[in-house]
């Protein structure tokens, strides 16, 4: 049911009591998928993550955070987009300009990343950010989100799924989407 038959003579179609064809014999039918039910959408979750810089030596926790957000967030319940706050102009998966970020941003319910520009570009997009510094002791992403007043935000020493859970809770609210949608507005036009 709901196959494609290029060949209604092939092994793959045949032996069979009925074959519905979605296409590849006579008019093509719409996919189930096209119509199937489905429940509410989950929120849209951008995750913008990074290996880390040498410079940070000892104090780098990357790896251990990194690892531990992406089994965190692998049993929520979002789409979760990775995502790059890399500019290229010559590399189609990522943007190649602030703009381009800030839409594909714009588009997001949440970000959650360990990348400062994750944490700044995001909030002036208007998005909930849950950023995690991933250098001990915290560095300029804990800098950052002192400096534009962004309370979730977890140090390197500090997180744990606990933590993640009542943050991700907040800036799923309304709480967080308005306290997010403030800081864009201080951050002025986008233009």
């Amino acid at each position: 049911m709901d196959v494609s038959v290029v060949d209604p003579d092939a092994h793959e179609a045949t032996g069979f009591e009925l074959v519905v064809a979605r296409d590849g014999t006579g008019s093509p039918r719409a996919d189930l998928s096209a119509r199937a039910r489905v429940g509410p959408l989950p929120p849209v979750v951008g995750v913008v993550l990074t290996a880390g810089q040498g410079e940070y030596g000892a104090a780098r926790r990357h790896e251990t955070v990194s690892a531990l957000l992406e089994k965190w967030v692998a049993g929520r319940d979002c789409a979760r987009v990775p995502a790059e706050t890399r500019l290229d102009s010559r590399d189609w998966r990522l943007c190649a300009t602030p703009e381009q970020f800030l839409a594909l941003a714009g588009s997001w319910s949440l970000i959650l990343t360990t990348r400062l520009h994750g944490l700044v570009l995001g909030l002036r997009a208007g998005v909930p950010v849950l950023a995690v510094d991933p250098v001990a002791g915290g560095a300029k992403v804990s800098a950052q989100a002192r400096a534009l007043r962004w309370p979730a935000a977890l140090s390197a020493d500090a997180v744990d799924e606990r933590s993640l859970d009542r943050w991700w809770d907040w800036c799923l609210s309304p709480a967080g989407r308005n306290a997010a949608r403030r800081r864009a507005r201080q951050a002025g036009p986008r233009g």
